[in-house]
């Protein structure tokens, strides 16, 4: 099996499933899980119903059931707060909205990057809520994330051809950080699309530069 297929395959925890069981851990020695999200809900006398009954048909593995829980959760709360301050806009809501946005991009971002190693849902439809519906709403456009992840990043596993290396940066580095987080913001959107033509991965290509434009400029624009 190949480097890249054996991470891709390989059936660990997830991120947020690792969180949550050190959060149980952590409330059964005496201490405080109230940081916690999932754990939370899941010391709810009705959530281990909901998520046995309404959740787990839905999911390839019953175990991700916190991944439904925190869309549920963004879906609820940022969608519609996004779509009250595109519909009435207010300083005062934009703010609030920025925080709700910050309080959560941990979650999806730990989501999103489950969900591109491996499906989610049993639904096929269901798992492009994630990095279509929800994503552009976190700064993900489409099929950027899947594309220099999954397609990139771990070919190269942060060698020199990996376009997010950090093997020519220092980390303790503030002009540094700078210098890479404004190449990947400004110049993935070429850098990618061209890394694959070099390849003959055309097709990849097109996918990877595509979702930028109709993001960035709106479906009226493309």
């Amino acid at each position: 099996m190949s480097k890249v297929s054996r991470f891709v395959e390989v059936d660990d925890l997830s991120i947020l499933q690792r969180l949550a069981t050190a959060q149980r851990q952590i409330a059964n020695d005496g201490g405080s899980s109230s940081n916690s999200t999932f754990s939370f809900w899941e010391k709810t006398s009705w959530y281990p119903q909901v998520a046995r009954r309404l959740f787990h048909p839905l999911l390839l593995d019953p175990r991700n059931d916190c991944f439904v829980l925190f869309t549920v959760l963004m879906l609820f709360t940022v969608l519609p707060s996004a779509v009250w301050l595109m519909l009435d806009f207010a300083w005062w809501r934009a703010a609030l909205h920025v925080a709700l946005v910050i309080q959560n991009a941990g979650s999806y971002t730990s989501v999103l990057h489950n969900s591109c190693h491996k499906k989610v849902y049993s639904v096929s439809w269901m798992n492009y809520i994630v990095p279509v519906l929800l994503g552009p709403l976190f700064g993900q456009t489409w099929n950027t994330y899947y594309y220099h992840h999954i397609k990139h990043h771990h070919i190269e596993d942060n060698g020199p051809n990996d376009l997010s290396s950090t093997l020519r940066f220092r980390r303790d580095s503030i002009a540094h950080f700078a210098i890479y987080f404004l190449r990947f913001l400004l110049l993935v959107i070429i850098e990618l699309p061209v890394y694959f033509v070099r390849r003959g991965r055309y097709w990849n290509a097109a996918a990877s530069f595509s979702g930028e434009p109709r993001v960035r400029l709106g479906p009226r624009q493309v």
